[in-house]
């Protein structure tokens, strides 16, 4: 981070490229400069896609908003000084403006998180994002990740596995709806397999 700064907006899409989730620019926060990264705005998206998901994608930009305003960043003598383990000298932070360019830095991981991309727009609704003024999208590839996720899961996400497990059971998809229980205990829930085992017990 130099002389300005690029603010981003964050919104995720499906593999159907329908909104899933916007992260607006306050969720970006300061990251003061450390070893060899500079400072800079960053934040960690939680994402778990949905079945059928082959890729999900994100899209970057930055809004007119947040053009017109500036960020206050830590003059590098106080970070010199931090790192340094001495005592911040007694100077004011910079005033930093904000632009339509920036370097974006993306880590990808396996690992599960408790937003899902990808379930039906009548269970999950999303947020509309901002005007962009400039934009990127960049497919994330899926990686699989056989290990069981211990995060709370809402009602919502359950009330989809239980919803999709029935209507598998009613087309008479066997397969489907046990594959739809294993994804389901995965994330901790147990009612789809209840559901599961009561239904094709009575059919």
């Amino acid at each position: 981070m130099d002389k300005n700064v690029f603010v981003p907006t964050a919104v995720v899409l499906d593999s159907q490229f329908n909104v899933a989730s916007t992260y607006p620019s306050s969720e970006f926060k300061l990251l003061e400069e450390r070893g060899l990264k500079g400072s800079r705005l960053g934040a960690e998206l939680n994402l778990t896609p949905a079945m059928n998901q082959d890729y999900i994608y994100l899209l970057i930009y930055t809004t007119q908003q947040d053009l017109a305003k500036t960020t206050m960043m830590p003059h590098p003598a106080k970070t010199y000084a931090k790192a340094t383990g001495k005592q911040p000298p007694a100077i004011n932070d910079i005033e930093v403006a904000h632009s339509l360019k920036g370097q974006i830095h993306i880590n990808v991981t396996g690992s599960n998180g408790t937003k899902f991309i990808g379930l039906p727009t009548e269970i999950f609704s999303s947020n509309k994002a901002a005007t962009p003024a400039a934009k990127t999208a960049i497919p994330l590839p899926i990686k699989e990740n056989p290990v069981a996720v211990k995060t709370a899961v809402d009602k919502d996400t359950e009330a989809y596995f239980n919803q999709a497990v029935m209507k598998a059971i009613k087309a008479k998809d066997i397969n489907k709806a046990m594959n739809l229980v294993n994804e389901a205990e995965k994330l901790g829930l147990t009612s789809p397999r209840q559901i599961f085992l009561k239904n094709v017990s009575s059919n």
